[in-house]
C-alpha cells in the first residue's frame, strides 16, 4: 500500500520524536547483527541513518504487523554508499511512545522509491 506524502511525514516525525525521547529500540536479529559487524556501521550511525530519513526514502507502508498489534513501515536509505532496507514501528506501551526498528540490513530485493523521480533511481 502507497501513503500520502503527509501519512509518512506524520510517522516520520512521530518516530523520530519517539526516538529521540526514548531512544530508538533495534530488534536483534541476526541479519541485522551481521550488516552491522560486515560494513563497519557503529549503533550511533546505524541512529544517526533512521534520524535522517525522507519521505522520500518511503519504500512501502503501512502494513499489518502479523506478530503484534501495529503498523510497519518500510524505508531505503543510502549509508555510506550502500543502500539499506529498514522496517519500523512505533509502538505504544503505557501511554508511552517508543520507536521500534525491526530491520536494518542490505535489501534482498530492489527496492522502489514512489516519490521519488524514476530517474533518481
Amino acid at each position: 500500500m502507497k501513503a500520502t506524502l503527509s501519512k509518512i511525514r506524520e510517522f516520520l516525525c512521530v518516530f523520530k520524536k519517539a526516538g529521540e525521547k526514548e531512544s530508538i529500540r533495534f530488534v536483534g536479529r541476526e541479519k541485522n547483527w551481521d550488516y552491522l559487524a560486515d560494513t563497519g556501521i557503529t549503533t550511533s550511525m546505524r541512529e544517526e541513518a533512521l534520524f535522517s530519513l525522507s519521505v522520500l526514502d518511503y519504500v512501502e507502508g503501512p502494513i499489518s504487523d502479523k506478530d503484534m498489534l501495529g503498523e510497519l513501515w518500510v524505508f531505503g536509505a543510502n549509508v555510506f554508499g550502500q543502500e539499506i532496507y529498514t522496517k519500523l514501528k512505533i509502538v505504544i506501551i503505557d501511554e508511552r511512545i517508543f520507536a521500534k526498528c525491526i530491520s536494518f540490513h542490505r535489501p534482498e530485493h530492489p527496492l522502489r522509491y514512489p516519490f521519488r523521480d524514476e530517474r533518481d533511481q
